[in-house]
This record gives structure tokens, sequence and C-alpha cells, in this order.
């Protein structure tokens, strides 16, 4: 500290990036589950040609710290529940994923990721599409492959208060 009473530049010491505990979120995917991460109902909302997939997941702070511990990145999508296609034929093309920040807040998240649409959909077609338990949620590892999944997004399994 100098006369002023502010630090020196050559007296902070160097911050030196630990190393992380985990290489992937595939090391530690087995132990996620329904107590480690919850959802809110999967909330659709369209916009000419686009449609917007929203939802809040929480993560048990055990999860979240694992996450945060983890070197190679995580992320997320929004796909067709395994064994249907309902939604996949209605999009022009298959969304990118989105990358998943953990440390981003503290353990509630919204997630949004935006589908671009074929043109001129049927009525039943638009009726799959607001459908939330034709969705599934897919927790990605660096791979881009899903490590965890959830389905049935038409239920909130978040507590509300």
């Amino acid at each position: 500290m100098n006369s002023s009473g502010t630090l020196n530049q050559e007296t902070v010491p160097a911050t030196t990036k630990a190393t992380k505990s985990y290489k992937s979120i595939t090391d530690y995917s087995t132990e996620i589950n329904g107590q480690h991460m919850k959802n809110s109902v999967l909330e659709i909302k369209r916009d000419g040609n686009l449609a917007s997939l929203s939802i809040k997941i929480w993560l048990s702070p055990e999860l979240r710290e694992k996450m945060m511990d983890t070197e190679s990145p995580v992320y997320f999508t929004f796909g067709d529940v395994m064994g249907s296609e309902k939604i996949a034929q209605l999009l022009v093309e298959s969304p990118p994923v989105v990358p998943f920040d953990p440390s981003s807040t503290d353990g509630t998240y919204t997630l949004s990721q935006q589908i671009k649409l074929k043109e001129k959909l049927t009525s039943d077609e638009e009726k799959a599409l607001f459908s939330p338990e034709n969705y599934e949620f897919q927790l990605l590892n660096e791979d881009k492959l899903a490590v965890y999944t959830i389905i049935g997004l038409e239920l909130s399994t978040i507590q509300q208060p």
C-alpha cells in the first residue's frame, strides 16, 4: 500500500486459474436427476416464421457447483420427444445449440432458443408446435451430445412459493 492508502500494482498477487475438478459434464451426468434439476412449463411464442422456446430451470447448489467446476462448455437445446419428428418436420433447419453458463445467476435460469419455422403451417401443425409435451429439453456436453434430458415439459417441477 502506498501513502495514499491504495494498493500498488506490484503488491497485488497475480491470480492464477485453478485447475477444474471435472473435464466434462459427462463425468457426473449419471448424478443429474430430478432432485438436482427442475423445470417450469415450456413457453412457446410465435413471431412470423420464428418461434421462441423459453423455460425456467432450477439447479441444486451441488449441481451448479459441479457445472461451474467443469472445464468443457455445457450447452442446451430443445428437440422432439424421443421417437417423434413432429417438431423437426415444422422447422426450416435444426436450431444451433445454446451455451449454458451456470455462473450467470444463483440457481434459477431462464433459457431460451429460437427456431425457424416452415411457412404456411396447417392447424394440426400449429397445434403440435404449441404443445410443450412434443418437446424435450436436452443438456449437452462439449461434443453436443445429450447427457441429460427432461420430458414432460407441459408440467412444472419447480416449487412455487
